[in-house]
């Protein structure tokens, strides 16, 4: 059924695209070249890493806390005081200016600051424009 519904779309549209282009060739080349100009432009937004709205950030660290490593009971000891707050898939430790989530391996999932701003290992800033 959507099938049918775009094959009758897409018919319409050259329909429109033909009559305007016996009309006028400039308007009916505009209005064919406009869902190509578009597709092609949204290939290049999504292809070009400049727009892409994340960042790898498999290296990174914050403090002495890096993404995928595994807490010990020493590293755990070594906060200090901090509240520890278990959930389905982890746990989630409140220290002195991080936040730090784990899953039930005790694996970082996750690390983010209650300070702004602040620098992770490579340079990247939290909180500076």
């Amino acid at each position: 059924m959507i099938l049918l519904f775009i094959v009758g779309i897409v018919f319409i549209y050259i329909m429109i695209s033909f009559f305007l282009y016996k009309h006028s060739k400039l308007k009916g080349s505009i209005f064919i070249l406009c869902p190509i100009v578009l597709l092609v432009g949204w290939w290049v937004l999504a292809a070009n890493h400049y727009f892409v709205s994340s960042t790898n950030l498999e290296y990174e660290s914050i403090e002495e806390y890096r993404l995928q490593d595994t807490l010990t009971i020493a590293d755990i000891h070594s906060f200090g005081s901090f509240e520890k707050r278990e959930s389905d898939d982890g746990y989630f430790y409140d220290l002195r200016n991080l936040y730090l989530s784990t899953d039930k391996e005790n694996k970082i999932v996750s690390l983010s600051t209650k300070v702004i701003p602040i620098e992770t290992s490579s340079g990247l800033k939290k909180g500076i424009l």
